[in-house]
């Protein structure tokens, strides 16, 4: 089977997926790149050597060859690129996937602009007529916006961006040693990544750190990133007198984050209903962390189950956010067994290779004509209707 990816850039986000498509023994597997990267891509660390990546090829090098793929491969899986570089497929009614976060963020009333909804009447609406175009849904919000413009009936499949994942670690090894960790520092470790943006909130990290001094709760808590809001937070910390629980490590590289994450207890994950997927939250499922995560966040229903593998807050509940922290950090049986329920969850159901193999045979079954066959959870289970405010 062939399999080709087509898309603007090729990133960290699809990588580890790529690989492992490439590796399966039944595949021949591409992917194309539409166009080169760009310079300010280059400085925010997206920057991959494609040489390094045999599987990869460049649309704007070689045309003629990278036409033909798309056109003519098994299956074609479609993330970021020009509806042109595909359209004859589409037409020809193939069996292709596209691969999407959710498309109305700012709410659904943006399909009234008409740019919004000539674009999204080209690329999604009149293409999901054909039957063997489906959907990748890399946002748990996904199928409730391909629903309400009326596309992709039953062809909603669950998906999202993969991280590595170890399959080799054991878990319970893991968790002994955040807890030896743990017990040479004395207190719980609270850990918060990402860009100091607004739609990231890292000021919600900062006043339950303050909820905790005040409540006399010890507690150490890193913020690793830099971004507008850096002067905004490290403010906060001065003036709340947190300097000696919170500290701004600036940027580290994700060998770093990775190894800081496996040190700490509680993720704080607060992003609002702008964050498309957030790779973040497998990481720290990953590596152990009992996640406190907002609901908006389109990879939080799909990879979290509330008080079993990670916490779910709805994300305008403030107070809520904070109880969970708390409840968090003073029971240690809870937290550790929802640090070691996180990382099973992502090396058994949301691993890039659980996910390449599922894809493949999901394909594979649908050229077949079987198109009644479907996983329970994770990676191309069947994608429901979700609302942003679906938790309580």
């Amino acid at each position: 089977m062939t399999i080709v990816f087509v898309s603007n850039c090729f990133n960290h986000h699809e990588r580890f997926l790529c690989d492992e498509l490439y590796k399966h023994d039944d595949v021949e597997f591409y992917f194309i790149q539409t166009i080169p990267l760009s310079e300010e891509r280059r400085k925010l660390g997206w920057s991959i050597d494609l040489n390094e990546f045999p599987y990869c090829l460049c649309s704007y090098e070689d045309k003629q060859r990278c036409e033909d793929l798309i056109n003519n491969c098994d299956v074609l899986i479609i993330g970021s690129a020009p509806f042109e570089t595909y359209k004859k497929r589409i037409k020809e009614n193939k069996l292709s996937f596209y691969y999407c976060e959710s498309f109305f963020k700012q709410g659904f009333w943006h399909i009234l602009n008409p740019k919004t909804f000539i674009t999204v009447f080209r690329s999604y609406i009149i293409p999901s007529r054909n039957k063997n175009v489906n959907m990748l849904c890399a946002s748990a919000y996904t199928a409730l916006d391909c629903a309400r413009i009326f596309s992709f009936k039953g062809r909603c499949f669950r998906w999202g961006h993969f991280i590595e994942v170890d399959l080799e670690r054991n878990p319970e090894q893991l968790m002994k040693q955040k807890k030896k960790c743990r017990d040479l520092r004395c207190v719980v470790k609270i850990l918060w990544v990402g860009r100091l943006l607004r739609l990231k909130h890292p000021e919600m990290a900062v006043l339950v750190a303050n909820k905790l001094k005040k409540s006399s709760i010890p507690f150490e808590m890193e913020i690793i990133g830099t971004g507008p809001l850096e002067g905004e937070i490290r403010s906060m910390i001065s003036n709340l007198e947190l300097s000696n629980s919170v500290s701004i490590s600036g940027t580290m590289s994700p060998t770093e984050v990775r190894q800081q994450m496996e040190e700490s207890d509680i993720f704080l994950f607060t992003s609002d209903h702008n964050e498309g997927w957030g790779a973040v939250l497998g990481e720290a499922m990953s590596s152990g962390c009992a996640v406190v995560a907002g609901s908006a966040i389109g990879a939080t229903p799909f990879l979290v189950q509330h008080n079993v593998n990670g916490c779910i807050y709805n994300s305008i509940d403030c107070k809520q956010f904070e109880e969970l922290v708390l409840s968090l950090i003073i029971n240690d049986s809870l937290r550790e067994s929802i640090g070691l329920n996180a990382v099973k969850t992502m090396q058994e159901e949301w691993s890039p290779l659980i996910a390449a193999n599922r894809f493949y045979t999901t394909a594979k079954n649908l050229i077949e004509g079987q198109m009644n066959l479907s996983y329970e959870n994770g990676p191309m289970s069947k994608a429901t209707l979700i609302t942003r405010r679906w938790f309580k």
